[in-house]
Formats: structure tokens, C-alpha cells, sequence
């Protein structure tokens, strides 16, 4: 009766390993199982030893061959001399640890899988570890990924880890006797085009790698003759993939992969360095396919070593013509930094603190628009000295643009509303467009400190600053309606180029302005109104979607408060640890305050109000400023009703205007004169 597996042990001058090859076959767990050792007429005591080991143990059959096959034809000597159901290969110079016969078996019987494969353990010639380099970091893949990893990625698995079934191998032809080194490669194709593969992640085998393999190719010029060989090989297994499974590779859309693998192995077989290595090569060997003989024949005609000094030429010059285009792109670039930041020195510039998180040491901060700062880039009237007159009260007011009021005049501003309401009073308006708790805190250490104020003025936005409180994502809105993260890692790279002053005046182009902010789904006739009145109203529905009952309890936005209110309780014990007395100011959403902008926006996006808690976020930082004994401004409720007969907020701009900024100051200048009393 045929046994269950077969164990296949091929073998050609390995001498020192092959009878531990053989051992590790016969001690495996698996009972039903032959094992079959193909010796390749080695010239080494290879056939001697194993007869007189193994010549009448009757688990062991002995195929001691006369003439030499080489290593696929040795491999299908092996496969028509086995009798078992399934094989599994164990090269002479690698060996199978006890369980790996009855673990790929009993997968290949349960599930009818056509191969099965587990991980491989490398070690050293006497047994000992080897940390995986580039010719043996097996891995695995999911199951029905299979034939696609094939066809799109290197050789998954090692040969010695495989067990498949004989007669579908015997089916296809077995090995392909043409390939040296990638008859494994090719064999996969034909057996995972139409079954089922099957991984187990588990280490069952040894590789041994001791130099001399055959799949590393010995020395240098052993090396050289593999590398050759794999490139010829590739291109064979990848135009008789084509031939043969061009239909299949196409329905599963991966005919132009399989296109592309086999033009970079023509590619890099036909290259002249490869070609006229020293002069080795001077005519092109007869089995080659005829695909790569065309790509490569005008390239052999020439004498070798000619070729390959004019290969080297060549290689220079472009080498040389490359190194000075690049030179010269680096001269201009730095000649063009140099001019803008001669010509453009007082201009606007943009904020470089507000891209790091450290943010702020040794930085200076530059206006973003045509409006009056400071030396130190805040808006105020003049620079104000860090030594506090004797008899001044200070007020440092932090926040993000709706401060700073780009838009409008400096009397206009909330700080220096409250200055004209607090006589003897200085506000000093740190704010900077952008910023979050974050931003805030490393502010309040890089500036805020050195001023000495009496009270500082935290203005914490509820339509971004929870939001914006994470510094390695971003909040967008995803496909199905729903707030989702999108990873700002992937950008570093801008934090880099901001540094330059001639990639910032690049930002302010029309073009740049076009590629990097144009909605692609939308028409290009687009004029400037529609798109800022269409990019507000996206604006006020991601905000919007934060109050949504119950979106707290999101991880992402859970995060997003846990960190927003990690950043309030710093600020407030650093502020009280300065000596100066914390004040928050709540500022609402235009959402919030206008009912007509919120029906509005419920229109455009078909939404339920009554699926929104507008005063959620009011009431959790409210409830934080309690458990902080901080005072809490909270101006919704007087904006509601006063938005209900004016405007305070600018047109489609979610800022407030003239009257927001008095409105606001008329509420916090008597908050903060309590504080200063």
C-alpha cells in the first residue's frame, strides 16, 4: 500500500549532511511515510555512505543515479521514484524538525489544498543560529493571496518547507528541466493557478546556509554564474506564465503585472554590465528564450570588453551630467532663497512654531497678512518691555485666529476692547491663526511667561481646538458621513520645506494655490465666491458633526478630548504657577448662535438637528473650568440672543466681525477686573 508521504532527500556532494538530512526524514512523528534519496552521481563518499547506512533500513529507498541531471532533472528523478499521495522535498544540506510531515499532511487531507507550506528556521553549518538576510527571509501570505504574491513579489516560501500533492505535480510535468535555480518558482504557477495553498506559521524545517548552497552560489564567481542564471530564469518562468495563464492573469487583473516582471528581468538580463562582466560573455547560450535573445543579441555582437569600457563611459558622463544638473538646481534654489529673503524681508511670511510641536524655541513669529505687529509678531501697538512698569496691570490674552482678526483693525479686537474698558490696564494679544491647546501651552512657556501678566485669557474655540488638539492627525469627513482621521506623518516633509521662505511665496501663487486646494469633483468654471462659500459650509459640517450625540464616545474623538483637556489643566497650573490667575473664555460657533446658518446647513446635507447637542462642548469644557476652579466665560448665550437681530460673525467667514468683538469684551473685561481686584 502507497504510504501517505513521501520524504524526497535530493543530493549531490553533501557528504557531511546528508545523513542527517535522512535521520531527521525517518524520526517524524508521521508513521506512513517513506523517504526516497536521490543521489545525483555525486563524486564525492555521498553514494557509499548512504548505502552503508541505509541500504537495508526498509523506510529508506536509494535512487544512486550514474549520471548527473542536475538539479531539476535530479528533482523529478524524485518525484517519479516516490509512491506517497504527498512529497516533500529535504535537501541534503537542510533538515525537517519531527512535526513537520504531520502538520502540512493532515492540512493538505482536511482541506484538499494542492500545496502547503510552513516557515523555515536558518542555522548555521553546525546547527547554530543565523539572523535572516536577503537570500532567506522566508515569509508566509494570506491563503487566497497566493498566486497574486506569486506573480507580483519574489519567491514567498522555501522549497525544503513545501508538501504538495504528487500527482498534480506529475500532472504539469513536475519541474521545469531548463531552470536552474527557479524550478520551484515555476512549479508554484502550475499547481496554485486552480487550487487552493495553504500556510502554517510555524517553523517545521532547517535551512542550513553554510555558503556553499546551492541556492547562494558559493564564492564570488559561483555568485556571479547564480545571478546570471536567476535572471535567465525569470525571464523564462514569466514568458511561459504569459503563454500559458494569460487568460487567468488578466481576469485577475494581473496580466500587465506579470508583463512588468517579465520586462525587468529582459531588462536587467540584457543590460551590458551584466552581459560583458569582464569578458566573460561573448555569445549568447542556445537556451535562452527567444524574447530575451531579441532584447539582448544587438548588445553581444560587440567585443565584450569594448562593451563594457563603453558601458563604463557612458555610465560616467551620465553620472557626471546628472551630479551637475543636480548642482546647478541646488545653486538656483539657494541664488532664489537668497533673493526673496533680500527683497522680501519685511514681508508677510508664515508662522514656523505652529508646524513643529516643541514648537517655538529660538522661533520668531511673521505676520501672515498686511496687518501691524509687533517686533515680536503679535498684534499690538508697540513692543512692550518684559520688565513690568511698576503700578501696570497686564492681561495676556492666548487663542487662535479669532484673535489675531486678520480681517480687521486692532482697536477693533477683543484684547484692546477690554484695555479701553480696564483703564491702567495692558492687554497683550497673543494669538496666531492655527493654533491649538497644544500650540497654546508652548506658547504660554516661549512668551507668555516672560511678560509677567496679572491674568491670562485662555479663548478656547469649540468649533476646532478639540480637534485640533492631536498633532499626528487630522479630522476629515469620511465616506459615510462619519468623522475620520487621517495621518499627518505621511507629510513631514512640509514642515521642512516651510522653512524656506521661497517654497512660502510659492504657496501664495495662483497655481499652487489651484493643485493644492481645488476640489476635483467640482467644476473648474468655479468662481472665488462659490468655492470660499462651499469650502465654509464643508467647514461648519465637519465642526458640526463633533456634536453629534454620542460621537464623544469615538475613540478618535475620545482621544481628541482626552488630549484638549490634558492641555487645558497644564496651561492652568502653568499660568498659576507664575502667579498670575487663569481666566477661560468660551468661544461658540456660528453654528451654535445663528439658527438660520444651522438650518441652512442642515439643508445642504440633509441632517436632523435633533441628532445634535450644540451645547455639549460648552458644557464639558465648563465643567472642566469647575473641577479646576477656573472662571469660565461662556458667551453663547448672550451671542444667541443678539445673533438672532444682527450679525456677528463676517459673511461666510466663521470669524467673528466688529460687533462679535464687543459683544465678547462687554462680557470678559468684567470677569478679568474681578480677577485683578
Amino acid at each position: 500500500m502507497a504510504p501517505l508521504l513521501s520524504a524526497i532527500i535530493p543530493s549531490y556532494n553533501y557528504a557531511r549532511f546528508v545523513v542527517r538530512a535522512v535521520e531527521s526524514c525517518l524520526a517524524q512523528t508521521l508513521a506512513d511515510i517513506e523517504v526516497v534519496v536521490v543521489d545525483d552521481a555525486s563524486t564525492d563518499e555521498s553514494p557509499a555512505l548512504l548505502a552503508e547506512r541505509f541500504a537495508k533500513d526498509p523506510r529508506v529507498k536509494l535512487e544512486l543515479a550514474k549520471e548527473n541531471r542536475g538539479i531539476s532533472g535530479n528533482f523529478n528523478r524524485g518525484l517519479r521514484a516516490a509512491s506517497g499521495r504527498f512529497v516533500g522535498f529535504c535537501c541534503a544540506d537542510d533538515e525537517w524538525l519531527p512535526e513537520h510531515a504531520a502538520t502540512l499532511a493532515s492540512v493538505l487531507e482536511s482541506s484538499g489544498a494542492v500545496l502547503a507550506y510552513a516557515k523555515a528556521r536558518v542555522v548555521s553549518a553546525d546547527g547554530g543560529p543565523v539572523a535572516p538576510g536577503p537570500g532567506h527571509a522566508f515569509s508566509g501570505c494570506p491563503d487566497g493571496e497566493f498566486f497574486e504574491r506569486l506573480v507580483t513579489s519574489p519567491n514567498l516560501i522555501p522549497f525544503v518547507a513545501t508538501v504538495f500533492d504528487r500527482e498534480a505535480a506529475l500532472a504539469v510535468g513536475g519541474f521545469d528541466e531548463k531552470l536552474r535555480v527557479l524550478q520551484d518558482y515555476a512549479l508554484w504557477f502550475q499547481l496554485a493557478r486552480s487550487r487552493a495553498v495553504r500556510f502554517v506559521d510555524r517553523e517545521t524545517v532547517l535551512v542550513r546556509w553554510h555558503g556553499e548552497n546551492a541556492s547562494s552560489g558559493g564564492d564570488g564567481r559561483g555568485a556571479d554564474r547564480k545571478s546570471e542564471q536567476l535572471k535567465r530564469d525569470a525571464v523564462r518562468v514569466f514568458e511561459d506564465l504569459l503563454a500559458r495563464d494569460e487568460p487567468l492573469l488578466r481576469e485577475r487583473g494581473l496580466d500587465r503585472v506579470a508583463r512588468r516582471r517579465l520586462a525587468d528581468a529582459l531588462r536587467r538580463l540584457a543590460s551590458r554590465t551584466t552581459l560583458a562582466r569582464r569578458g566573460a560573455l561573448v555569445r549568447p547560450p542556445r537556451d535562452l528564450a527567444p524574447a530575451a535573445l531579441a532584447f539582448e543579441l544587438p548588445r553581444l555582437r560587440a567585443r565584450p570588453r569594448a562593451g563594457a569600457l563603453r558601458m563604463n563611459g557612458n555610465s560616467r558622463r551620465l553620472r557626471f551630467k546628472l551630479l551637475a544638473a543636480c548642482t546647478a538646481s541646488a545653486f538656483a534654489l539657494a541664488v532664489g532663497e537668497g533673493v526673496v529673503r533680500l527683497v522680501h524681508r519685511d514681508e508677510p511670511g508664515q508662522l514656523q512654531g505652529g508646524l513643529m510641536d516643541d514648537v517655538f524655541r529660538g522661533v520668531r513669529l511673521h505676520s501672515r497678512g498686511p496687518v501691524h505687529v509687533n517686533s515680536l509678531g503679535f498684534r499690538d501697538d508697540e513692543d512692550f518691555s518684559e520688565v513690568k512698569p511698576a503700578g501696570e496691570k497686564r492681561v495676556l490674552f492666548v487663542g487662535d485666529s479669532f484673535l489675531y482678526g486678520a480681517t480687521l483693525r486692532l482697536d477693533e479686537l477683543l484684547p484692546k476692547r477690554c484695555e479701553k474698558r480696564l483703564p491702567g490696564v495692558h492687554a497683550i494679544d497673543l494669538a496666531w491663526p492655527g493654533w491649538g491647546p497644544r500650540h497654546e501651552v508652548a506658547a504660554w512657556r516661549r512668551w507668555g511667561v516672560s511678560v509677567q501678566p496679572d491674568v491670562v485669557v485662555l479663548c478656547v474655540f469649540v468649533g476646532n481646538d478639540v480637534m485640533e488638539s492631536p498633532e499626528d492627525v487630522e479630522f476629515f469627513m469620511g465616506p459615510d458621513g462619519e468623522l475620520a482621521v487621517v495621518s499627518k506623518v505621511a507629510r513631514p516633509h512640509m514642515r521642512f520645506l516651510r522653512c524656506s521662505k521661497l517654497f512660502r511665496l510659492w504657496e501664495t501663487t495662483a497655481i499652487y494655490q489651484y493643485v493644492a486646494h481645488k476640489d476635483r469633483g467640482n467644476p473648474v468654471e468655479e468662481s472665488d465666491a462659490e468655492f470660499v462659500e462651499r469650502l465654509y459650509w464643508k467647514v461648519e459640517r465637519l465642526r458640526l458633526e463633533q456634536w453629534r450625540k454620542g460621537a464623544g464616545e469615538r475613540r478618535v474623538l475620545a482621544d481628541a478630548w482626552r488630549i484638549a483637556e490634558t492641555s487645558l489643566r497644564t496651561f492652568v497650573a502653568e499660568v498659576r504657577a507664575s502667579g498670575a490667575r487663569p481666566l477661560v473664555v468660551l468661544i461658540p460657533d456660528e453654528v451654535q448662535v445663528d439658527a438660520r446658518k444651522r438650518s441652512e446647513l442642515c439643508r445642504r446635507f440633509a441632517l436632523d438637528e435633533k441628532n445634535y447637542d450644540l451645547e455639549q462642548p460648552q458644557r464639558r469644557l465648563g465643567a472642566l473650568a469647575g473641577q479646576l476652579s477656573v472662571p469660565c466665560v461662556d458667551v453663547l448665550a448672550a451671542f444667541r440672543e443678539r445673533g438672532s437681530s444682527g450679525g456677528l460673525y463676517r459673511d461666510v467667514d466663521t470669524h467673528w466681525n466688529a460687533a462679535g468683538h464687543e459683544l465678547a469684551a462687554s462680557l470678559v473685561a468684567p470677569a478679568i477686573e474681578r480677577l485683578l481686584r
